[in-house]
């Protein structure tokens, strides 16, 4: 699935975006992936026109993050970016509710340029600053796309990925917790 650009779409528009889906894996390993061995399964962002994207690493991979799920902001230029991560077990075929919020205006002391955080399953499971090794990674709102199973065709995934959200606010935990609720109970 792709959907234009659109300043909605962007975690430059108002500092915040919250990123809500249901994934369900059907292999650990995916054939067509990148880098050290993950695919890209939602996302915006091209070369020198990034801005965000879901990763999920395949078994095997070189960096040792087998069942890793993740989230990233990139600065417009790409390399390295800012994120948050999950690496519990994964079963081919097992729905998670996945939720990545990147917020740059909430700053402290603990998160001086903002943070990325995380939910699996209703519940947080990663915080982090918004930087790589003290370089501050900064929302740019580039006109990539939306994608739905790849972020720029570079990986694909292999499974199914249903009731994608994208708000320009972050979800309260408790709501995050009620959005899980509610569609266990179908």
């Amino acid at each position: 699935m792709q959907v234009g650009d659109h300043p909605a779409l962007s975690p430059a528009t108002t500092g915040v975006l919250t990123l809500e889906a249901w994934m369900r894996p059907d292999t650990l390993h995916f054939p067509h992936g990148e880098g050290t061995g993950y695919v890209h399964w939602m996302g915006k962002g091209a070369p020198n026109n990034h801005e965000y994207v879901a990763r999920m690493y395949s078994s095997g991979n070189t960096e040792n993050r087998a069942n890793r799920i993740s989230g990233y902001l990139f600065n417009a230029s790409g390399g390295k970016g800012a994120g948050s991560y999950f690496q519990q077990e994964v079963r081919p075929g097992q729905w998670i509710h996945y939720v990545l919020v990147i917020n740059a205006n909430e700053t402290s002391a603990k998160y001086p340029n903002g943070y990325t955080k995380i939910y699996r399953n209703g519940k947080l499971a990663h915080q982090n600053n918004l930087d790589y090794r003290g370089t501050p990674v900064t929302p740019h709102h580039g006109n990539a796309p939306f994608r739905v199973g790849t972020r720029d065709f570079n990986s694909f995934f292999k499974g199914a990925i249903g009731k994608v959200a994208i708000y320009g606010k972050e979800l309260p935990s408790r709501r995050i917790a009620q959005h899980y609720a509610a569609m266990t109970r179908i």
